[in-house]
Formats: C-alpha cells, sequence, structure tokens
C-alpha cells in the first residue's frame, strides 16, 4: 500500500512540473561554453531490504519409518496346456452353368394351296419332346446336422433323365403339289448355379499351451522403526521497499539546448517509438504524444523527469 501511494504522488508531481516545461525548451541557464541547464526532478530511489519473520518455533516429534518390503514377482500356472481339435469346414466354389431343359421341335407349315377336306387326312404320329439329357439335382446329406449347417449339407448330383415323347394329331393335305414344309423351333436353355468342392472339412490338431500369470506379492525386509526429530525453529524471509532517497527533489542538470534538442526531435520520436512508448508518426515536431512518451520512459528507468537531460539521452542511445 505504501509503495502504491508512493509511485501514485509520484506520477502526479512529474506531470505537474511537465506542464510547467513542456512544450517549451528553453533552458534556465546557459552556460559560456554553449551548455544549457534546467530544472529536472529526481525520481525516488527505492531499495529491497530482507527480513526474517518466525514461521514456526522450534519443535520435537517422532519420525515414523515404515516398514520396508521387497517386491517378489512369481509366475503360477492357471490351466494346463491341452490339445484341442479345430474343424476346418469345405470350402466351395459357385459355378453357373447354362443346360438345355428342351431341344428344338420340328413343326410343318401346312400348305394352304388345296384347302378341300377331302384332300386333309389327319394321323397320329409320336413326337421326341425332350432328349436324353444329364441335369445336376440337389440331394440332402442325411448324416448333416441342417439346422446347423444349412445349404452346406445339401450336394449337387449329375442323373441321367430320359427322352420325354408327345402325341399329336397331324393333318396332311394329300392334295398339295409339294409335301409340307418342316420348322424348327428354338431349344429352350436355362441357366443354373451350382457348388462345385474345392476342399474337403478337415480335423486340425491344435496345441494351446499352458495359461500363467504374475503375481507379486511383499516380503519384510526391515521392520517400522520410529526416531526422535528435533526440528529448528523456521522463518519466512520477506522483501521490503526501503525508501534510498525521496522523490520529488528538484536539481539543475545538464540538458540539450532546444537548438539541439529540436534537430534531433525526428530521431528522438523513432527511439521512443522502436521501444515501445511513442506511438505517434515521427515527423520531428513536438506534440503531447511525444512529452507522454518521453516522461514514461523516464519513470520506468528511473530518470530524472521533465527535461532532455544528458542521463536520459545517453539511456535513449544519443
Amino acid at each position: 500500500m505504501y509503495r502504491f501511494l508512493l509511485i501514485f504522488c509520484l506520477f502526479i508531481s512529474v506531470n505537474l512540473i511537465a506542464q510547467d516545461r513542456f512544450p517549451l525548451f528553453t533552458s534556465e541557464i546557459e552556460g559560456s561554453k554553449g551548455e544549457c541547464f534546467a530544472q529536472c526532478m529526481l525520481p525516488a530511489v527505492l531499495d529491497t531490504v530482507s527480513e526474517n519473520i518466525l514461521k514456526s518455533p522450534e519443535t520435537s516429534y517422532y519420525e515414523v519409518n515404515a516398514a520396508v518390503f521387497d517386491t517378489i514377482i512369481e509366475t503360477i500356472e492357471i490351466e494346463p496346456p491341452k490339445t484341442i481339435y479345430e474343424i476346418i469346414p469345405a470350402e466351395y466354389d459357385t459355378i453357373r452353368e447354362e443346360i438345355v431343359v428342351r431341344d428344338g421341335e420340328n413343326m410343318p407349315i401346312s400348305n394352304e394351296a388345296n384347302s378341300d377336306a377331302n384332300c386333309i387326312e389327319t394321323f397320329t404320329e409320336k413326337i421326341e419332346t425332350a432328349p436324353p439329357t444329364k441335369r445336376w439335382v440337389r440331394h440332402l446329406n442325411d448324416n448333416c446336422d441342417l439346422e446347423k449347417e444349412g445349404d452346406k449339407c445339401y450336394y449337387w448330383l449329375l442323373t441321367d433323365i430320359p427322352e420325354t415323347y408327345e402325341v399329336r394329331d397331324i393333318q396332311v393335305n394329300n392334295c398339295a403339289n409339294q409335301p409340307p414344309q418342316m420348322q424348327r423351333s428354338e431349344p429352350k436353355i436355362q441357366t443354373i448355379t451350382r457348388l462345385q468342392l474345392r476342399a474337403p472339412a478337415q480335423v486340425r490338431e491344435v496345441y494351446v499351451p499352458a495359461v500363467t500369470q504374475e503375481v507379486t506379492r511383499l516380503l519384510l525386509r526391515q521392520d517400522a522403526t520410529a526416531n526422535l526429530v528435533n526440528s529448528p525453529a523456521q522463518y519466512d524471509v520477506i522483501d521490503k521497499l526501503v525508501i534510498v532517497r525521496q522523490g520529488g527533489k528538484i536539481e539543475m542538470r545538464t540538458v540539450w539546448c532546444d537548438a539541439k534538442a529540436t534537430e534531433n526531435m525526428k530521431e528522438i520520436q523513432k527511439t521512443l517509438k522502436k521501444r515501445g512508448y511513442y506511438k505517434g508518426k515521427t515527423k520531428g515536431e513536438w506534440s503531447q504524444k511525444t512529452q507522454d512518451a518521453l516522461l514514461k520512459f523516464q519513470q520506468d528507468n528511473g530518470l530524472p523527469i521533465g527535461q532532455f537531460d544528458e542521463e536520459t539521452m545517453q539511456q535513449l542511445g544519443f
């Protein structure tokens, strides 16, 4: 709290003196060698002093040393090794085939040149409708569990299919100059899908090693002990700010003359802007922003406040 009030009072006094000084550069005394002097306010000089404060008095207590155990890791067998049998199911390939369900037929084409009823003769003829063929027929394996295996219980067997015939009444025109012409129909073809065995089912013997588990147990190596311990007093070290020199004192200091300050004003603004104090344009003209930047720089660096004194300009690099 004291430090805050000191800084606040210092800031108020700096602004009051700065208002009396700026924006004029006229020095109060001019020496014979062209040197200029002006009144500058010296800031307060603070120092940090460490002080010991008792935190806890000297005490005695018993320090308990816990028992010391060694950790031992052991491997135990949970399940012995064993042999199991693994069934590898059969593998099938899906094959699509086209088969002839019915061959083409020779059909007579009637001759309508003479349609007299006396010329028409009707007779019965046995016509082969389908020749003998072979067909894949799906069968159920009686030794297979249909509920568990599903479609795998079925197999395809190539079966001989006998020929089929059809009895038809055929009318022949005996009066026609030419015998009737015959026309063959297209055969009936069907595409079927079947499963072809690629690899039969197998039984494989698999060795399963023993199942083990690591367990941890504690082995006592040293018993617990209790020792009397004397604890010395403890102190906290705090830092206090001590005023070495009171601020606000006015002294005559060597400063830049008005002509020199005006000549280097643009470079001064550039330097203050580079260090983050000046926010305006570097036109080389004195302004309120330039004054505020100079005062802030002098306050932050503990420099004499209010003028372009030699110490301030050396800190700026001039």
